[in-house]
This record gives structure tokens, sequence and C-alpha cells, in this order.
């Protein structure tokens, strides 16, 4: 299944989130004891910054490319190695915000698997997210509260894979909605407006083209005489037909009424 989300949105909210987490490490390093970060690692600390922030440049400097599932976990990943690092090589653990401060840090990366990733990506990191709790939560005199972590992890996975879940929903009545827009309900040719976006764009593609147009003589008889009912029939029928005469790269369309159109690409001349 393909990624849930646009990658603008997958990329800005990574950088968002990187950017938030550099800040934070940037305040905790210039105020630390205000703060209570007393007794952390201040040069590693300014370093993960650094790697916070330059992550969050690279992501929104490239945010138009593709943004496929592998790429978001990797990126997820990182998040997650720059929070066990800054927590254990860092001391952050130590500190007195840090029982807070990590858990919701990793609470953000789960939600954002959700909020960028088909579903069932948030459940399956679950179980690494716990075990990278685990490494900061044992070191002596450390804040982190391994039991808070997992509840933690727990409830962001349900929240998470909502998300996801609701998210794929939008999008299958999008794109449902999407196909009716350019879909003669009669027939499922393409209406006149979606015809005429194809044509323009074979047509500024320089492509040689062939048009066929096709209008069925004595039509108004068949529903003056056998009913309505049966005259959609016999334009149903038309469509299947015009379908399998015609190629595969070709376009058929319902223009309306009668009235049908092809449009044969790569004409020979």
């Amino acid at each position: 299944m393909e990624a849930q989300s646009d990658p603008r949105l997958a990329s800005q909210a990574a950088g968002v989130l990187f950017a938030g987490a550099g800040a934070i490490a940037l305040l905790n390093s210039l105020m630390p004891t205000r703060l209570g970060a007393a007794g952390i690692d201040r040069p590693f600390l300014v370093a993960t910054c650094a790697a916070s922030f330059t992550t969050a440049a690279a992501i929104w400097k490239f945010y138009s490319l593709r943004f496929p599932n592998i790429l978001r976990v990797a990126v997820a990943l990182w998040g997650l190695l720059l929070l066990i690092g800054v927590a254990t090589l860092g001391q952050y653990a130590a500190t007195r915000q840090a029982g807070v401060v990590f858990p919701v840090f990793i609470m953000m990366i789960i939600v954002w698997l959700g909020l960028t990733c088909p579903r069932g990506y948030a459940a399956l990191s679950a179980p690494a997210m716990i075990a990278a709790s685990a490494v900061p939560a044992s070191i002596p005199g450390s804040n982190i509260m391994l039991i808070n972590c997992i509840l933690v992890i727990a409830v962001s996975s349900v929240v998470a894979e909502t998300v996801a879940w609701a998210m794929s929903e939008v999008r299958k009545r999008e794109a449902s909605l999407a196909v009716l827009a350019q879909t003669d309900p009669l027939t499922g040719l393409l209406n006149r407006s979606a015809f005429a976006e194809y044509l323009d764009a074979a047509c500024a593609s320089g492509q040689r083209l062939l048009l066929a147009f096709v209008d069925l003589n004595g039509f108004k008889d068949v529903n003056d005489t056998y009913g309505h009912q049966q005259g959609d029939q016999v334009l149903s029928e038309l469509a299947k037909r015009l379908l399998q005469v015609v190629r595969s790269d070709d376009l058929v369309s319902r223009f309306g009424g009668d009235e049908f159109v092809i449009l044969f690409r790569s004409a020979a001349s």
C-alpha cells in the first residue's frame, strides 16, 4: 500500500518535529540550571541541536521530492537515535524534566508515523520504541521511568493507528470523488470535461493524434419507441464495444446524449 499522506505534509511535519527538538536542546544548553538541566553534557547537546536543525532544513529543502514509506521510517529512526543519544550520552536522562520530555517526544514520533504512513507502521514501531526507552531508563539516576514510557507508547500507538485509518478512509473517498468527477455515470467513460483536459495535455505534448466523432443516428427513435431504459442500455453497450476496438492508450469519452469522441494517440502519419 502506498503512503497515506502528501509528501509535502509528511516532510513539513517531520521538519517541525526536528526543529522543535533542536529548539528545546538549544534552550537547555543555554540555560541548563534554570531549566533543571544542570549536569548535562552541553557540547553534546549543542551538537544534537545542530543535527536537529540541519535535519529539519534538509527535509524542508527537499520536501517536493518523493517521500516514500522507507524514508519516513528512516527519519523516525534517526529522530529516535538523536533522542536516545541526548538522554544517555548527553546525560539528559538525569534532569528533572526528562521524565516528561522523553515520553512526549516518543509520542510525537509515533503519532507522526501514523500521520504520514499507512496503517500498521506505528503499531510495528512500538516494540522498538519500548526497547529504545529501556536504555535511558536503566541509567543510574535517570528520571525516565520505563513503565511511563510503555503507557505513553501504548496510547500513542492507538492514536496513531486511528489517525492512519481515518486518513486512509479520507483518501479513499477523495479518490472515489475524483473518479466520479471525471466519469460519465451511465457508461463509465470519461465525461466531456475530463476528456478536454486529457486532450489539452496530449496536444501540449506534441503527440500525433487522431480524433473520431461518433454520433448515433436515429437514437431518439429508440427512446421514443422502446423507452429511455432501453436507450440507456444501447448507450452502455456501445460504450463497451468502443472500448473493445480501441487500443489501451486511446481514450473514449461520452460527450453527452448519443455523442461519443475517441482520441487515438500516436496516430500514423
